[in-house]
């Protein structure tokens, strides 16, 4: 569920006309911390 919620969140983020660096980044940061 957790991981549903952030994609919705990251969504909502990718929606900001300067967010495609923002999204990519978070996705990276989350995917990183969730191999540790």
């Amino acid at each position: 569920m957790a991981a549903i919620k952030a994609a919705n969140e990251r969504r909502a983020i990718a929606e900001h006309p300067l967010s495609p660096k923002l999204f990519l980044e978070d996705m990276l940061l989350d995917y990183a911390s969730s191999c540790q």
